[in-house]
């Protein structure tokens, strides 16, 4: 996966070199939206293989977390893709999968006869609960290094920047 420092360079070089084309900017935002974007690369790809490890993606799993932790809520495709932040044609793909390996299905909705409702099967929550202890042993080290206090404070800065980050991927659309 391509990073936003290509191997080669230091921050320190693009940095320098970025201030010296464009002095207007602070060097210091730019550094940290370089390493925010570093950062959110090294994530995903991480995330990517772990979730390998049980033959599902982030967003397959984050699907059935949905299903999972929600069951009182009555979900349609369209609404699982808002709630993950994928497009309709993308939750598409992905349900076909669930379904195929048995770990949702679609039913009709009776509210709405254009549209289905998607359950998580038996055979989903079965699978979810054997994943989960292994899935949180290898995550909560990540975070665990930081102290209490790093850790809300990470949590204070992340939940002011998602709003942001989230209204400029919508804007990209």
């Amino acid at each position: 996966m391509q990073t936003t420092i290509p191997q080669g360079s230091s921050l320190e070089q693009i940095l320098k070199a970025i201030s010296e084309i464009y002095p207007e900017y602070e060097t210091e935002v730019i550094r940290t939206g370089l390493m925010i974007l570093d950062f959110a690369k090294t994530v995903v790809s991480a995330a990517e293989v772990h979730f390998a490890r049980y033959d599902l993606s982030q967003a397959r799993f984050a699907i059935l977390m949905l299903l999972y932790t929600n069951t009182e809520q009555s979900w349609t495709p369209a609404k699982l893709a808002d709630a993950v932040g994928i497009t309709r044609a993308t939750i598409t793909g992905l349900l076909d999968v669930l379904e195929k390996d048995d770990l949702i299905k679609r039913k009709s909705n009776p509210n709405d006869r254009r549209s289905s409702q998607v359950v998580m099967t038996e055979n989903g929550q079965t699978r979810l609960r054997n994943i989960l202890p292994d899935h949180l042993h290898r995550v909560l080290p990540l975070v665990s290094v930081l102290t209490e206090q790093e850790r809300y404070i990470l949590s204070d800065l992340l939940s002011r920047l998602y709003p942001i980050f989230e209204a400029a991927r919508r804007n990209e659309k």
